[in-house]
């Protein structure tokens, strides 16, 4: 698993970014200061220099007894990332049954530095520790199953368990066709290297195409050493002309989006690089086609509800999303 630069202190903080040329654009109901989620793995703790006590004699962050209580997490980054993405859909629902788990977990309070979802935990409970990819994650949650693996190959497995049953959302029919490889739950867009800059315009386009659709967005990036999920929230255009991206990230040891510029190699390479005097967080190195690109976008496409949420003047920062080793390219379908 790779090491993620810090990107702030370990408690909840909001993160203030400089003005771009344009204003930012955001799927319904999130803005800088709201509205997006955040979970981070619960296996990232032992490296978070959290505050307590004599914290500078002591440097072995204290677990409480909820950490416990949840299954290892190391490979879960598709499940966080998904995961963001139903409780940011499921905010928009006004029809969220009692028995639909929704919301903060129960472990919020003791463990407030990895802000874990029920949904998150119901994914860690029902699947096992491994690579994966989020569409099975959404299809689960929606209609309950596995998708077939040839299309959405992981490593991690469904687990039976009687807590957690998934099909929450079963009545909605919004079932993967195996026949037409086609879902009205998501789509998804794989980028490959075309060798020709002309494609950069295209294919911002496409990102951007998902957030206008109001369609809840993460990304996989992929290096030679693995893959990653991290979710998306919107975008901006900063002076130089770049697409910025709003992300947030299981892996990065703080709780806050922050933000990305999306560039392209020579060779056609998509990847993300730091803005406003900021480190990338996964390098790219464009003179050699070496490191972290950027490689599918995902979207839930399902319908959102009437709810719409004011914007706060001062939130609490969200929940949101881990090293996926089981990865496949797939072209949508044009």
């Amino acid at each position: 698993m790779k090491k993620i630069l810090a990107s702030g202190g370990g408690m909840l903080a909001l993160l203030i970014f400089a003005t771009a040329s344009a204003s930012p654009v955001f799927v319904r109901n999130v803005s800088e200061t709201g509205g997006w989620y955040d979970v981070n793995k619960k296996v990232m703790w032992n490296d978070w220099p959290l505050e307590k006590p004599n914290w500078w004699t002591d440097p072995t962050p204290t677990k409480p007894a909820e950490y416990y209580t949840q299954p290892t997490d190391s490979l879960m980054c598709w499940a966080a990332a998904a995961s963001n993405i139903l409780q940011w859909w499921q905010d928009t629902r006004t029809d969220v049954p009692d028995t639909v788990p929704n919301g903060y977990a129960a472990t919020y309070k003791a463990m407030p530095q990895v802000a874990q979802l029920s949904i998150y935990q119901a994914l860690t409970h029902s699947w096992s520790n491994g690579g994966g990819q989020v569409e099975q994650a959404w299809n689960w949650w929606f209609n309950g199953g596995m998708l077939p693996d040839i299309y959405f190959s992981t490593s991690s497995q469904l687990e039976a368990t009687a807590a957690y049953t998934g099909a929450y959302w079963s009545d909605l029919g919004l079932v993967f066709d195996s026949a037409e490889i086609s879902s009205p739950l998501f789509q998804s867009y794989s980028f490959w290297s075309e060798g020709d800059m002309r494609y950069e315009e295209r294919f911002s386009g496409i990102v951007k195409s998902y957030i206008d659709n109001n369609w809840g967005t993460t990304l996989t990036l992929r290096s030679e050493t693995g893959a990653h999920a991290i979710t998306m929230w919107g975008y901006d255009v900063d002076a130089a002309g770049d697409l910025v991206l709003y992300l947030t990230d299981s892996d990065d040891y703080a709780i806050g989006m922050y933000r990305q510029a999306l560039k392209m190699s020579e060779r056609g390479d998509l990847y993300l690089d730091g803005i406003d005097s900021e480190t990338a967080r996964y390098a790219y190195d464009p003179e050699n086609f070496t490191g972290w690109e950027l490689t599918t976008i995902h979207g839930l496409t399902a319908p959102l509800g009437s709810r719409t949420i004011p914007e706060p003047a001062a939130a609490l920062l969200s929940i949101g999303g881990c090293c996926m080793l089981a990865w496949k390219r797939r072209r949508r379908a044009e």
